[in-house]
């Protein structure tokens, strides 16, 4: 299984068309069973090479595989690469959490940059949480909103199922006093039970 997790730079209908342009070209480079640091770099390259008569064209971007791990019990093992986006978060099941952080700029702006992979083996009762910035940049009575809620949430739903994290998510984002201002995307990844 493929999964991609990516935001574009900007507002508006340039910002939209080159999300729904990025989006095409993930999926027919994921499509053709690239490695995900090769599936960022192709991504990169066109918007690094776009027309000289369009503003520039910046996108973060998580692109990743999940693949069912032999032998008894649940396994997934995953790796994804990084344009400039958030850090995925592995949340095991015992509340112990890890940033998958494989580094690699924005897409768009260093023609021929490489991006590296990262990984990592969930067990029954783990999962891998994917989010855009417009969850932490959300703005509340104090400012933003930042990661202290989705760090309390990832513990506080450690072993459950991925719908409750997100669910405790979309709780928080719409509390009273909480306005998210940007985008927010969300992805939650775990093994099936067997």
């Amino acid at each position: 299984m493929r999964f991609t997790l990516g935001d574009s730079v900007g507002k508006g209908l340039q910002a939209a068309a080159a999300a729904e342009e990025a989006s095409a070209l993930v999926r027919r480079e994921a499509g053709r069973g690239l490695p995900p640091g090769e599936v960022l770099g192709r991504l990169n390259t066109a918007l690094a090479g776009a027309s000289p008569s369009m503003d520039p064209v910046f996108c973060s971007a998580l692109h990743g595989v999940a693949e069912i791990g032999d032998g008894p019990g649940c396994r997934l093992t995953v790796r994804l690469a990084n344009a400039g986006h958030l850090p995925a978060l592995v949340v095991r099941s015992d509340g112990r959490l890890e940033r998958l952080y494989p580094t690699g700029p924005l897409a768009g702006i260093l023609p021929g940059a490489e991006f590296g992979t990262a990984g990592s083996v969930l067990e029954e009762g783990d999962l891998l949480l994917c989010y855009t910035d417009g969850l932490l940049d959300a703005q509340c009575e104090g400012g933003r909103l930042g990661e202290g809620p989705v760090v309390a949430a990832a513990r506080a739903h450690a072993g459950r199922p991925p719908e409750e994290l997100v669910g405790a998510l979309a709780r928080t984002l719409s509390a009273p006093g909480v306005m998210a201002c940007d985008d927010v995307a969300v992805l939650a990844l775990r093994p099936a039970a067997a």
